[in-house]
């Protein structure tokens, strides 16, 4: 197999897609190496998304040397909110650029081909007119097209509320006129779905079960997020520390039983499921904790993807395989969601509740925050609403998001 370097979020997610659904994994078995595979996959993924964050910023520099002839694609979503937030008009834009009002109408005009989204929904844009835009807004290297915000929530919903309206419009940011059906509903799981009395996550519980402080659990949290090791290399030295301390199935079932779902979460799985609504777990937790935890509401789920403890025969832990839709993969995850089941991104809801949720808003699905643990509900580019306190799960059926 051959794979040619990536240079953006959209190649990237196409390649993650493609190596998730390969059935590749028959070969290995064959040739006895199963085991590499999963830390091969693992180890792509991150490559890419590297080769992908450099080729953007070299991009973003080039843009602005690039000679004249050369053309790149201005982010319309980005140029209207910029534009709309510092309360310029076109008219009044066009007068501290110097570029032509007509031109800018072209620019902010989005494109899009189905629900397909990528760099193709933007207008071609000359270097020293995209220089200019982002002059006058102030906001330089935010407007080339290929970014990883590309479609955040945030600019696309801004777009579809104000497009069109007066610039002295004044909106409820919370009030969202816009035309969209609740089709699918993504859940985050640890802290989510399950109560968290002592404010431990599940990986913090088995640290701890295992007489590991959880400064230790939290050490390789902050060095996977400053990009210090990959997510894989995480799992792994994870799962070195968890068999020297001889972690078994019993240990997993014993963090199970000690793991409560949220009052409700049947009442509202049966309800959304009655109206036809799909659902889905996408956790940075544990498979089998998961499964162990919903019990018979497993099968309400068209999917559930997490990270996969597997044990050797002696029932102690052996490896865990990490998954690649945690962090900047639950963008990857839900645009695939959006895609394949061919709908708007706003008719997916992602509800999460910690740091590694906030990259959904990646993928132009709506984002409800529920009680918040090192995220911040308030900030419009991770969320697009907020259950600050959430006792019972069918809290969220009174709100409008289920429109």
């Amino acid at each position: 197999m051959h794979f040619a370097l990536l240079s953006s979020e959209e190649a990237v997610t196409t390649r993650l897609e493609q190596l998730d659904s390969w059935n590749i994994r028959p070969l290995f078995f064959q040739s006895g190496h199963f085991e590499q595979i999963e830390k091969f996959l693992s180890c792509l993924a991150q490559h890419c998304r590297q080769q992908a964050a450099l080729s953007l910023e070299d991009m973003a520099i080039e843009a602005q040397h690039v000679s004249p002839q050369r053309e790149l694609r201005l982010n319309g979503y980005k140029a209207f909110y910029f534009r709309r937030t510092r309360k310029l008009g076109i008219r009044a834009l066009s007068a501290l650029s110097k570029v032509p009002e007509r031109e800018i109408r072209r620019l902010e005009r989005v494109r899009m081909k189905g629900n397909h989204l990528g760099s193709h929904c933007f207008a071609m844009c000359e270097p020293e007119i995209l220089r200019k835009i982002e002059n006058a807004l102030e906001c330089h290297g935010k407007l080339i097209a290929g970014q990883p915000d590309d479609f955040l929530t945030m600019y696309m919903l801004y777009y579809q509320q104000c497009r069109g309206t007066s610039i002295n419009t004044e909106k409820d940011e919370d009030q969202l006129n816009l035309s969209f059906e609740t089709k699918a509903v993504v859940f985050d799981f640890d802290g989510t779905l399950t109560v968290r009395t002592d404010d431990e996550t599940t990986w913090e519980k088995i640290w701890v079960k295992l007489g590991y402080k959880i400064d230790n659990c939290s050490a390789l949290h902050s060095k996977y997020t400053n990009r210090k090791m990959s997510h894989q290399e995480w799992c792994d030295i994870t799962r070195d520390h968890f068999r020297e301390a001889h972690f078994s199935r019993k240990d997993l079932k014993d963090v199970a039983k000690s793991i409560t779902l949220i009052p409700g979460t049947r009442e509202v799985l049966e309800s959304l499921r009655a109206r036809d609504i799909k659902l889905y777990i996408l956790s940075g937790s544990i498979k089998q904790i998961i499964y162990e935890v919903l019990g018979d509401l497993r099968g309400y789920f068209e999917d559930i993807r997490a990270n996969d403890i597997s044990f050797d025969s002696s029932g102690i832990i052996r490896k865990i395989s990490g998954t690649l839709y945690d962090f900047e993969g639950k963008a990857t995850f839900l645009s695939r969601i959006i895609a394949e089941n061919e709908y708007s991104p706003f008719d997916v809801l992602f509800v999460g509740n910690s740091c590694n949720d906030i990259f959904a808003s990646q993928s132009g699905a709506r984002t409800l925050c529920v009680n918040p643990r090192g995220t911040d509900g308030y900030k419009k580019e991770h969320w697009t609403y907020l259950l600050k306190g959430m006792d019972n799960l069918t809290e969220i059926l009174r709100c409008q998001w289920f429109l």
